[in-house]
């Protein structure tokens, strides 16, 4: 395994809702030059002001390559759930700017590093190299613990590290949602959304935060309207930060 690590879901090489980033102070100053190249050469596109060829300034048809996701494979435009934000931004930057990176694909891992032409080569790809390590699982989700081994295709997300965290998703946060009680259900997210309620029970009592968790449905969740940093990613968002509205 490389020091980062990014996961590829469904229809995206990768997704921002986890994500393993070495800290690097020189790293960090070549995410920022990627973030400031692109917003000055988006100013002159129309709207959405992104470049579906070259993205993040990286060209797959140029280039030669592609990128997959779990059930895609062999893509050459920058088309994927908020390719034109953080979600295209990450794997611009672990893949070919870093070159140093893990990159979890369902059930394999592909490890990446520094090739020739300034460009990233396979190390390897690997099936099932998470699974030696991953220890009791706290709780259960997607019904993971009823699929077995050999259905793993079909349920991508029962294999580490997708199994071994919560991912909330768009507006499924549970702080949007009703109280949920129930730890030990497998069915969707409940058991990770009542573990989710039991730690802030914990928290709330610990730091005398005052919340009523008792009367949450009728009197938390009527306030709890919103999300600080948006649900997803909107081609507006693109406007706002380029400075072009």
């Amino acid at each position: 395994m490389k020091p980062n690590l990014i996961m590829a879901t469904r229809g995206e090489p990768c997704n921002t809702g986890l994500f393993m980033i070495e800290p690097s102070h020189q790293n960090f100053q070549k995410y920022l030059e990627i973030v400031r190249r692109q917003h000055q050469e988006a100013k002159a596109l129309p709207y959405p002001h992104f470049d579906w060829g070259k993205g993040w300034g990286h060209s797959f048809a140029e280039a030669g390559d592609f990128w997959e996701s779990v059930k895609m494979t062999k893509r050459r435009q920058w088309r994927w759930h908020a390719s034109h934000s953080d979600q295209g931004l990450m794997y611009m930057y672990a893949k070919y700017v870093i070159q140093n990176v893990s990159i979890a694909i369902g059930e394999r891992i592909q490890n990446w590093r520094g090739g020739s032409e300034n460009l990233p080569e396979k190390d390897s790809d690997v099936r099932d190299v998470l699974i030696p390590f991953q220890g009791k699982l706290l709780r259960h989700q997607h019904s993971c613990n009823d699929v077995a081994r050999g259905e793993q295709d079909r349920f991508w997300r029962c294999n580490p590290p997708y199994d071994s965290t919560a991912h909330f998703m768009g507006k499924d946060k549970p702080w949007l949602g009703q109280y949920v009680n129930d730890e030990n259900a497998t069915h969707s997210q409940y058991g990770a959304k009542g573990q989710w309620f039991t730690e802030l029970r914990i928290i709330n009592d610990k730091l005398n935060m005052n919340i009523d968790i008792e009367r949450w449905n009728s009197q938390v969740a009527p306030l709890m309207t919103g999300v600080m940093l948006g649900g997803m990613a909107m081609f507006r968002d693109q406007e706002d930060v380029i400075g072009t509205v």
